[in-house]
C-alpha cells in the first residue's frame, strides 16, 4: 500500500513538472510577441531562484532577458538583461548537454540586440543542437526544438 502511495505521488509530481514544462514553452514563444505576453512570462517565472534546476534558471532567465525588451526605464532594462544572462549561463553551465537549455541561449543569443552584446555562442549552440535533435525522442521537445530551428534558418 505504501509502495502505491509512493508511485502515485511520484507520477502525480511528474505530471505537474511536465505540465510545467510545456506551460514555460508556450509562453517563451508568445512572450517575444506582447509587452503583456512578456509580463505573463515573467510572473510565471518569478519564484524560480538561482538554486532550481537548470531548465528552470533558463526559463527564468529568458523571462527576464525577453521582458527586459519591453521595460520603459534603461536602467530596468540594463538590470534584467545582466540577471537574465548571469541566469542562462548558469543553467548552461550547470547542464552544458541539455538540449532545451541550450536552444533558450540560442534563441535568446540570435534575437538579442547588438548593443547587448550577447551573441558570443550563436554557432555553438546552433552546431550543438541541430547535432542533437535527431537524438531527441518523439515528442514536446522535439517539437519545441525542431520549430525554433526551422523559423531561425
Amino acid at each position: 500500500m505504501r509502495g502505491l502511495v509512493l508511485l502515485i505521488i511520484c507520477w502525480i509530481t511528474f505530471d505537474a513538472q511536465g505540465q510545467d514544462i510545456a506551460r514555460l514553452r508556450r509562453e517563451f514563444v508568445a512572450a517575444s510577441t506582447s509587452a503583456a505576453a512578456a509580463e505573463t512570462f515573467l510572473q510565471t517565472t518569478e519564484k524560480i531562484s538561482a538554486v532550481s534546476k537548470p531548465l528552470l534558471v533558463a526559463y527564468r532567465g529568458a523571462a527576464l532577458l525577453i521582458g527586459g525588451k519591453y521595460a520603459k526605464e534603461i536602467s530596468n532594462k540594463k538590470k534584467m538583461a545582466r540577471e537574465g544572462i548571469s541566469l542562462l549561463e548558469s543553467a548552461v553551465s550547470k547542464a552544458p548537454d541539455h538540449v532545451e537549455i541550450r536552444t533558450l541561449r540560442l534563441s535568446i543569443q540570435e534575437n538579442s540586440p547588438k548593443v547587448l552584446k550577447y551573441k558570443t555562442k550563436i554557432a555553438e549552440d546552433r552546431a550543438f543542437v541541430t547535432r542533437k535533435f535527431e537524438e531527441l525522442p518523439e515528442g514536446d521537445l522535439k517539437a519545441f526544438v525542431g520549430g525554433y530551428l526551422k523559423g531561425s534558418e
